[in-house]
């Protein structure tokens, strides 16, 4: 038998296994103020020949990975990822009646064959009830969807921020300055504005004020989307953005018939836009014109042409370009017509936290915002939510880069791949921008399960025969035809919903065309498409109805129509060919 260590051995094992201790216990602070790594949460030591028990095991507890925090943003479409798929697990086939499907596959395609070899063309059709897919033809091919775009940005805007969001603007006073603070409103108008700034007058003590200064901020300084020209003649749909804006940005442009030259007006009057009349009177027919342009931090309007002696009077709109000076000098204006006063020097600037609020309005609620937006396809409205999506999303002033990063999101919370989805802008007056067919019938299938806020945006679309982008279309469907136009040179597009008598949502359906060449057919033409197609939709509905009514009152069977595919070849047209009308 070995015998016991001496004394000497025993402090130098002692000393050992506090040196070995002292290690230990150096390298778990290093691993507490190191890069957390995966790991089990003990490490145990054990220490041979341990002279003393009290020292035979030491644990020594890693520092647990500290989780990433989420913003509310990424928290917010989490939920609604969940809420997606619940909805879409939860749908159920009824046993009953089901579309002829194999009927309308047949009729569609005889009109898609007719479009061989001179467009692209994505078409996707879906029976709400179900979810069955009744008819798809490259429904997942990208094609450019012009304002289509827009129910993307509406759809968001909807659900993230709810249907009774409202954009506000606030008066507040800090020693002698005014500040006007603008939030992004879209509705703004120069009656609006009047009615404001009559509140001021009576309201506020004007006598003391020396100074307006116009507050912005919740927007960046940019104030044309990528994808809008600054050149040209200004026109009215390519007004630029602001979180103080009045009149969609744009000033009516009138003129009278004068004795040698028209009598040209501007409307809302204000500093900051001047007018320059180049237009001479005339006999023959009127014809004028009207471009605005930047110069000297003013916009310049500038009427050329000649207009008919005792003449009616012509009036056009187009854009300014710093909105939030537009704002600041009309408001100025209007306050000094009121008090008869001298007009307020206007600036730019950050209302100071020690400012009082004196007087706060709201909007009109986001969904009738939405409505006027998706009704009348306005570019400027469109902009505006994307840019309000973006500050309200992620704390950082209102941008076309993190309203990007919003809409990305919610495209991938409904469930699709972000590389899908491009976009320069909200209101889709881009050629590099493209969706699927597929993707924006899910958007609406989508809006019509929720049950909430976002269900609203199928109520905020055009209605066939009536007032919008589609008055003029689709005008034997009874106004059962709910829908977002979309039109850019050698592009078209129409999405939307077949209802029922009491106007229930029974199918959605996207269509999308880029001609191969971009004058290659007429905006006309694509439409008339379009409009045969989703009349053939409408036709099976109805047929569908009444053999589900027969079924019902027994004098039918059950009749089960798988859902279909198109199969055209369209042999050019096939072509994965990117859009660039």
């Amino acid at each position: 038998m070995p015998s016991p260590p001496s004394h000497k051995g025993g402090d130098r094992l002692s000393r050992l296994a506090v040196t070995g201790l002292v290690a230990v216990l150096m390298a778990a602070a290093w691993v507490g103020w190191g890069p957390s790594v995966a790991a089990p949460p003990t490490l145990s030591w054990a220490l041979d020949d341990a002279p003393q028990p009290y020292v035979e095991y030491v644990h020594v507890p890693f520092a647990a990975p500290v989780p990433a925090r989420r913003s509310p943003l990424d928290l917010r479409l989490d939920e609604l990822a969940r809420d997606v798929g619940h909805l879409r697990r939860r749908i159920t086939v009824p046993s009953s009646v089901r579309f002829d499907a194999a009927a309308l596959t047949e009729e569609i395609e005889s009109i898609v064959t007719r479009l061989q070899g001179q467009a692209d063309v994505s078409i996707h059709v879906r029976d709400l009830e179900t979810g069955l897919d009744l008819f798809d033809y490259a429904g997942d091919r990208p094609l450019n969807a012009a304002s289509n775009q827009k129910l993307v940005t509406s759809a968001a805007a909807l659900e993230l921020l709810g249907s009774e969001y409202s954009f506000r603007t606030r008066v507040a006073l800090a020693q002698e300055t005014l500040y006007l603070v603008g939030e992004g409103d879209p509705t703004l108008s120069a009656r609006r504005l009047y009615e404001i700034v009559s509140d001021v007058a009576s309201k506020v003590p004007v006598a003391e004020v020396r100074r307006l200064v116009v507050d912005d901020s919740a927007f960046s300084d940019r104030r044309f989307g990528p994808g809008y020209r600054r050149d040209g003649p200004g026109f009215a749909y390519q007004a630029p953005s602001g979180a103080l804006s009045l009149d969609f940005n744009t000033v009516e442009v009138v003129a009278y018939a004068g004795r040698g030259r028209p009598r040209v007006f501007l409307r809302p009057a204000s500093e900051y836009v001047q007018v320059r009349n180049r237009a001479v009177m005339r006999g023959g027919r009127t014809r004028l014109s009207a471009t605005s342009t930047a110069r000297n931090g003013k916009t310049v309007v500038t009427v050329r042409g000649r207009m008919r002696r005792g003449g009616r009077p012509w009036s056009v709109r187009r854009r300014i370009y710093h909105p939030a000076r537009y704002v600041g000098t009309t408001f100025a204006a209007m306050l000094a017509e009121l008090t008869d006063t001298e007009p307020l020097t206007v600036d730019t600037g950050t209302a100071p936290a020690s400012a009082e609020v004196e007087l706060a309005y709201a909007s009109v609620p986001l969904l009738e915002v939405v409505d006027r937006v998706l009704a009348y396809s306005s570019n400027f409205g469109a902009e505006q939510l994307l840019r309000t999506l973006g500050w309200r999303m992620t704390g950082r002033p209102g941008d076309w880069d993190n309203g990007a990063e919003v809409l990305r999101g919610y495209w991938s919370a409904l469930g699709h791949d972000p590389a899908t989805l491009h976009f320069e802008n909200g209101s889709g007056l881009s050629v590099r921008g493209s969706v699927t067919s597929r993707g924006l019938v899910d958007l609406v299938e989508t809006a019509y399960r929720l049950g909430r806020d976002n269900a609203n945006l199928i109520d905020a679309l055009a209605v066939a025969g009536e007032a919008g982008t589609l008055r003029q279309r689709l005008r034997r469907s009874g106004a059962r035809v709910r829908a977002k136009t979309g039109t850019l040179p050698g592009v078209s597009a129409l999405t939307g919903v077949v209802v029922r008598a009491d106007d229930t949502p029974q199918v959605a359906f996207s269509i999308i065309i880029n001609t191969l060449e971009a004058d290659a057919m007429r905006a006309r033409r694509r439409r008339s498409y379009e409009d045969s197609i989703v009349l053939a939709v409408l036709s099976a509905c109805d047929e569908f109805e009444a053999r589900r009514g027969e079924a019902a009152s027994g004098s039918n069977d059950p009749v089960d129509a798988a859902p279909q595919r198109g199969g055209v070849e369209l042999g050019a047209a096939e072509s994965t060919q990117a859009a660039t009308g």
